[in-house]
């Protein structure tokens, strides 16, 4: 009875884990949302993180997202959740120059996007 049981949990993990994978047969994805992008913000002469006043914009043709800061003390703006694409990335705050990255491509695996980094080092005004 317990070899029956532990086989039926390790069952239910299998299902679970291959999710809605059946144009994909084969492959076993994690549930998980990956973000696309993670920005850090630095003032650009003293090399500080900063945060405060910032606003981090990803933008990809007519698709736009606000980025979200949820790692407040590593200074890292987060988002656009499982797409990829080429994104402008542009950078706003107060007392500094505004920053507008070049395309950032942002590819994917068989299951999740692959997160791109990128640190912008802000000028002040």
């Amino acid at each position: 009875m317990k070899k029956l049981i532990l086989f039926l949990s390790i069952l239910s993990l299998t299902v679970s884990c291959v999710g809605d994978d059946s144009d994909r047969p084969g492959i076993n994805c994690t549930g998980e949302a990956r973000v696309a992008l993670v920005v850090t913000i630095k003032d650009a002469v003293t090399g500080t993180l900063i945060t405060d006043g910032i606003t981090v914009t990803a933008i990809d043709g007519n698709f736009s997202e606000v980025l979200t800061n949820e790692f407040w003390e590593t200074g890292k703006f987060s988002g656009v959740f499982e797409r990829h694409g080429n994104y402008t990335i542009t950078v706003t705050g107060a007392g500094y120059q505004n920053y507008t990255s070049n395309g950032i491509t942002v590819g994917s695996d068989a299951c999740h996007v692959i997160t791109e980094t990128l640190t912008v080092n802000l000028q002040p005004e």
